[in-house]
């Protein structure tokens, strides 16, 4: 059975992040921050990936972190890291927030990609590229 427990990180924006878990084996959704807090509430379950559903800096912040220090993929939808560049410029007008860096991803995409633990993609695109200009 499928459990979701929710981390709240990076004040001051307080971003949700989710362990989705099945037993000991979890998924790490939107880690915006506090690498030790997400790695402390995941414990000794094991982490399989770790997946962003956008680009915000508020999302991804301790992705390079977690992947490195767990040593699972970082998994992203193609289309949202072709807006890369323009969500880190969000970073800097939003009060100089700091630009993540982000390792190289594993793109899904909806129909065609399976996460682990079985759950489905489903791209629900909101605002397009002209409208971040």
């Amino acid at each position: 059975m499928l459990t979701v427990e929710v981390i709240v990180v990076g004040p001051p924006l307080e971003t949700n992040c989710y362990l989705i878990c099945n037993g000991d084996s979890c998924v790490i959704i939107d880690p915006g921050d506090e690498a030790e807090t997400i790695l402390n509430a995941l414990g000794s379950r094991r982490a399989l990936a770790v997946v962003a559903t956008h680009l915000h800096f508020d999302h991804v912040g301790a992705v390079k972190e977690l992947t490195e220090h767990l040593g699972v993929p970082f998994v992203v939808h193609k289309l949202d890291w072709e807006l890369k560049e323009v969500f880190n410029e969000l970073a800097s007008r939003w009060g100089g927030f700091t630009k993540p860096e982000l390792p190289e991803p594993v793109f899904i995409d909806e129909g065609g990609s399976q996460l682990p633990l079985n759950l489905r993609v489903m791209h629900t695109p909101g605002i397009r590229r002209a409208q971040y200009r």
